[in-house]
């Protein structure tokens, strides 16, 4: 609460022009690492620290084979191969691309896991349980 203007939350600016600051940040512990942290800094209740540290390649793998979509292929192709043999084909590719483009790659993965951070931070918390 504001001393000046006796607000809560506080405003941006007291009635008279002093500037205010907000309450005590509200503090969560992570899930995840088991530390507590400003609320605002989290996404889903997991901390940033644990967000960063889980987007990895490997971690991509595992979450994107839990949330798989749906694709056309070549019908030809889809006759030859299983589902599971052209996964393991993408794999093989993909295996590849790391080799001869490392940044880019990072670059993908880190984009991968934005697309949904919330969903990323859910299924962590989902693992975790899984412990």
């Amino acid at each position: 609460m504001c001393d000046e203007c006796h607000q809560s939350p506080c405003a941006t600016m007291c009635p008279n022009g002093t500037p205010v600051v907000d309450d005590e940040p509200i503090m969560k512990t992570c899930p995840i690492c088991k530390r507590e942290y400003d609320e605002d800094l989290m996404e889903e209740s997991v901390c940033a620290a644990c967000m960063k540290h889980n987007m990895t390649w490997d971690i991509a793998e595992k979450y994107g084979d839990e949330r798989k979509i749906t694709v056309e292929v070549n019908a030809f192709w889809a006759k030859l191969f299983t589902p599971s043999m052209i996964n393991e084909i993408l794999r093989e590719k993909a295996v590849a691309y790391i080799r001869i483009f490392p940044f880019l790659a990072r670059e993908d993965t880190d984009n991968f896991f934005k697309d949904d951070l919330s969903d990323f931070a859910d299924w962590l918390k989902e693992q975790k349980g899984k412990e």
